[in-house]
């Protein structure tokens, strides 16, 4: 929902390109507001209160609020304050600038939602750039020469300021096949890191720094599994139940995974409109993979669920149309086929007049990690433990190593014991880029990673356990997760498409890090709970088409 572009500063620059630039974010109405000491372009995706009146900024006693996403509880945050704040609109943001002036910057841990949100507060000539927990709705920052840009998407500064390539970053991108959180591939050019706000202080000069305000402590908790099944239930339900809050048409990506599968079981129960779900139907991959569960499993879904579903197809025909578009729409490097697929599909959404996108982001790090990380397994927690909490240190000459390269599985044994922190950054390319790299791009590389690794665990160590895998799927939250959010972002804005992510929840993702690894992957069953826990529910509906599960045969 929205994009926001603009500027703090004396400096008096137009906004009119910069709003142009982004508007596929919010081709619904637009505004540009020029100040003494900001001024911003504000492009409106309506998803809450289609009307004008939920236009932004929202102001309160000289506190002005622009956000991008959704306040998912605001109807009982509404509900709470409801003797001191009364609403004018209908719209979910309104009651921001009111939180804001009662509780301080703290008002942050109130709201459940995903958003990326500008502040200013002209009493005291501060501004905060705030992105929400797991880093759902992009958010981008420049200083130069006293003039403080910040933007939804970085195409938007090119009109405003110099924008150069950062060869270092590339280098990151290439081999992690993601960007990790706060960086940017532009010199100069960052990304406020998830849970976190830069806060700026304009009074005189420009100063900021930068706060991480998620900071959950986390704590492992010995359950049975009848009340974690029944916490599940709950979790997932009340997620749903806000996150289908809107007054325009929802759908959802509806794969053969367990994921999106709970999301539309869920949904449905919460959603009493007529509710679309869209699948990709890829060509040949029957002729690969010997089975049709991406696009058998969907149909039996949405048919039991008395959901619509449509086939979205893609073949060499829609590659050949498409990928300069969506290409030159991204601005990481398109390193993963499935984004191409989030583009098609938004595509789809928006010709059917669908506005929200539901996903199933994020149930790999709730419900037992993905597989191509548990190489550290053959190692106990308390060694690895103790190892990640260790400073990166310089095996430079060891990774460069003619033999490191050769030998991938030796290479692996070594980061995982000498640099974990380097070796989960980039466990989703499996270093196969890196062999191609000359020695000085390896060196610098090497450099880059290090440091970036090390304050990435550093920001989140305080809400650390003692199982490794939980605190590995916590940090993923800056690494696959972190890319599959902007990903899914760029594809769905693109098109003019809000996309949610229900299972991040903040409150069913720190309750599944309570829940110790191994329970979640029992006897090695991987996603044990979540198969288990949807058991029944999905039984029923596989019985209806008079399917039975085998060993879970279907996910």
């Amino acid at each position: 929902m929205c994009g926001v572009v603009g500027y703090v500063g004396k400096k008096k620059i137009k906004l009119d390109k910069s709003a142009d630039l982004i508007l596929h974010r919010g081709p619904d109405k637009t505004s540009i507001e020029y100040n003494e000491n900001f001024s911003v372009a504000f492009n409106r995706l309506s998803i809450i209160d289609v009307s004008n009146d939920g236009m932004q900024p929202f102001k309160f006693q000289n506190v002005t609020i622009y956000f991008n996403g959704e306040i998912y509880n605001y109807i009982e945050l509404q509900q709470n304050y409801a003797n001191e704040f009364i609403p004018k609109t209908k719209a979910d943001g309104e009651i921001l600038p009111f939180l804001y002036k009662k509780f301080g910057i703290s008002f942050l841990h109130k709201v459940n939602g995903m958003f990326s949100i500008v502040i200013f507060d002209e009493n005291i000539k501060k501004a905060f750039f705030i992105r929400d927990r797991f880093a759902e709705k992009p958010l981008y920052y420049k200083l130069e020469n006293e003039v403080f840009y910040f933007t939804s998407e970085i195409k938007a500064l090119v009109p405003l300021t110099s924008i150069r390539e950062n060869i270092n970053n590339l280098n990151i991108n290439i081999n992690c096949l993601f960007l990790p959180q706060g960086l940017s591939l532009f010199k100069d050019v960052y990304s406020v890191n998830p849970g976190s706000y830069v806060e700026l202080d304009y009074e005189k000069s420009l100063r900021l720094k930068e706060v991480k305000w998620y900071q959950p402590k986390i704590k492992l908790e010995k359950m049975n599994e009848e009340f974690i099944f029944e916490k599940l239930d709950y979790l997932l339900s009340e997620s749903l139940r806000i996150r289908t809050r809107s007054d325009v048409p929802v759908g959802m990506f509806l794969s053969g995974g367990l994921d999106s599968s709970s999301v539309a079981y869920y949904a449905k129960k919460n959603y009493n409109k007529n509710f679309t779900s869209l699948t990709a139907s890829i060509e040949g991959k029957f002729e690969v993979e010997k089975n049709l569960t991406d696009i058998d499993i969907p149909k039996k879904i949405s048919s039991n669920l008395d959901i619509s579903n449509h086939q979205v197809k893609f073949d060499f025909n829609f590659f050949d149309k498409n990928i300069i578009d969506v290409v030159s729409n991204c601005e990481e490097l398109f390193l993963d086929s499935g984004n191409l697929m989030n583009y098609g599909l938004s595509k789809k959404a928006k010709a059917l007049g669908i506005k929200v996108i539901l996903t199933g982001n994020g149930g790999d790090e709730l419900f037992g990690g993905y597989p191509w990380q548990k190489q550290i397994n053959f190692l106990p927690d308390p060694f690895l433990n103790f190892s990640f909490n260790q400073e990166n240190k310089d095996f430079t000459k060891i990774f460069t190593s003619k033999v490191f390269s050769k030998s991938r599985k030796l290479q692996k044994f070594l980061q995982i014991l000498l640099s974990p922190k380097i070796w989960h950054a980039e466990t989703l390319a499996d270093g196969i880029f890196f062999k191609f790299f000359n020695y000085q791009f390896k060196e610098n590389y090497l450099r880059e990673i290090g440091s970036v690794s090390q304050k990435i665990y550093s920001n989140c160590k305080r809400s650390f356990t003692t199982d490794t895998n939980n605190n590995i799927n916590f940090l993923n939250i800056y690494y696959p997760l972190g890319g599959s959010m902007y990903m899914s972002d760029m594809s769905a804005m693109y098109n003019s498409i809000e996309n949610r992510s229900p299972l991040m929840d903040h409150k069913l993702f720190e309750f599944t890090l309570s829940i110790s690894d191994y329970v979640k992957n029992k006897n090695g069953q991987k996603k044990y709970l979540q198969k288990v826990s949807q058991m029944e529910e999905f039984s029923r509906l596989y019985n209806k088409s008079k399917k039975k599960w085998t060993n879970y045969e279907y996910f």
